[in-house]
């Protein structure tokens, strides 16, 4: 718990009753507000760690029964996080300098007890800091590691190029097996000297194109694998700040199959249109036949009725 909540549980190691109250009311007069609870045995010590779930702990180096450099050791061992403070005598340097490398994050002389307020409030928010710092760092690995699983079975290529310099600085396994080339064949060169690219003045375009809008797409991209063979690919680019670095991300997806089937179907219609043609240019005939047929049954009927009245 911090200074900044509502109540702060302070755990004081003090054979003296009365000492462990003046420590409390030290912490009091800078502005805190806590719930305190004093112990004098190591047993009793390590239940209140665990039950009590002290903010901080105040610790008597001198105690006989659990003399404060133990106490720390306890402390490191089981809630690394918990600051602790060393309560001193006179005439302590070395023994305090011995704690400060231990682990302890003060230590104060016992007849100087306006110092621990003060020392508290540091302790506690160098803690806080701490803890705050780490998380981040934890954060960020987690994402980072996230990141990385996504762009290592990501089934787009992926390339990664420095802003700045043009160079290509990561390639994803996959772009990497699609075109058939290696790692190191990628790193450091620029897109247009890399192989594959071999439209050199597509690949310029589309970098000039990228440093003006932060943004580029090709629907329709051919690619040259290591074998000779064109595959057709959808580019997709943009540019993001990563720290202090401008990093422009290409995402190349594989569209072959795509545009196979899309010419398949386009050679499916040509042809359904060139059957349409055909029958509609039948019918046509069949009905000029049927018109003919109707004619020519009409001058036979007629001629027939002609000849029969003239016998």
């Amino acid at each position: 718990m911090s200074p900044d909540a509502n109540e702060l549980h302070v755990l004081i190691l003090e054979g003296v009753p009365a000492d462990a109250e003046r420590m409390a009311n030290a912490l009091k007069h800078v502005g805190l507000v806590l719930q305190w609870r004093r112990v004098d045995t190591r047993a009793a010590f390590v239940v209140a760690l665990a039950e009590f779930l002290p903010d901080i702990v105040l610790a008597n180096q001198n105690l006989p029964a659990l003399p404060g450099r133990e106490a720390l050791a306890i402390v490191r061992q089981t809630y690394p996080d918990i600051p602790l403070i060393i309560i001193m005598g006179l005439n302590s340097d070395g023994v305090a300098v011995e704690m400060m490398h231990l682990g302890a994050d003060d230590y104060i002389l016992r007849d100087n007890q306006l110092r621990l307020g003060p020392a508290a409030l540091l302790a506690l928010a160098t803690r806080r800091d701490t803890r705050a710092r780490e998380m981040v760092a934890q954060s960020l690995q987690l994402s980072e590691l996230r990141y990385r699983r996504l762009f290592e079975t990501a089934q787009d290529g992926i390339l990664l190029l420095n802003a700045i310099s043009g160079q290509i600085e990561d390639v994803n396994p996959f772009l990497m097996e699609m075109l058939d080339y290696t790692h190191s064949e990628f790193l450091g060169k620029k897109l247009w000297d890399v192989g594959a690219f071999k439209n050199t003045a597509l690949s310029k375009q589309a970098y000039e194109e990228l440093k003006k809008e932060s943004y580029v797409r090709y629907e329709d991209m051919p690619l040259q694998a290591r074998d000779g063979r064109f595959i057709d690919v959808e580019f997709v680019s943009n540019v993001y700040t990563c720290g202090d670095t401008r990093v422009i991300q290409c995402i190349i997806r594989n569209i072959t199959a795509r545009k196979q089937a899309e010419r398949k179907l386009r050679e499916q219609l040509d042809e359904l249109q060139r059957f349409e043609k055909v029958s509609i240019g039948r019918e046509e005939r069949v009905q000029a036949l049927k018109k003919e047929n109707t004619q020519l049954t009409a001058r036979l009927a007629k001629l027939e009725r002609t000849g029969s009245g003239s016998k």
